[in-house]
Parts: structure tokens; sequence; C-alpha cells
């Protein structure tokens, strides 16, 4: 498994053991770790600042630059915020 590796075994009294050994060093790099966080927050933040442009475009009222920026940074943040704690374990 790619996540966590699982041994069931049985002991003497027929009991069914189970441990699991999580790869706990898939996020040590923190340099892997940032980057990841980076990419899982911007490109969803370019996604949906396209999708509001473009609807907004559609209906003839397209938001200007600084409410675009205003919505991708705080979608971006948001997002860092959730990846980095989901990431931590907390």
């Amino acid at each position: 498994m790619d996540i966590a590796e699982v041994d069931l075994s049985c002991d003497a009294g027929l009991r069914t053991v189970a441990s699991v050994r999580s790869s706990a060093g898939l996020h040590k790099d923190p340099v892997t770790s940032a980057a990841g966080i980076i990419i899982c927050a911007i490109v969803p933040a370019i996604f949906w600042c396209a999708v509001i442009w473009w609807v907004g475009h559609a209906l003839g009222k397209a938001p200007n630059a600084a409410t675009m920026a205003t919505i991708g940074t705080t979608i971006a943040t948001f997002l860092t915020v959730i990846g980095s704690a989901v990431l931590s374990g907390h």
C-alpha cells in the first residue's frame, strides 16, 4: 500500500492482531511539502478566478483586477491554511 502498510497476524491465543505502520516519511521534506501546498492552493485559486471572470464577462459585468486579486488571494490563503493543517496531521 502507498500510505500505510498493514500487517495482520495471529498470536498464540488465536486472536487477530493488526498493526499499522504509517509511512511517516511521506511528507518529511519541507521543500516538497511547501511546493505541494503552493500548487494545491494556487491552481484552484486561478481556476475559480477564471470561472468568476468568465461568468461575469458572460453576464456583461466582468470584475476588475483588484476584485480578482482579492478573490484569488482569499482562495489561495484559505487553501494554504487547510492544506498545511492536513499535511501536518493536526
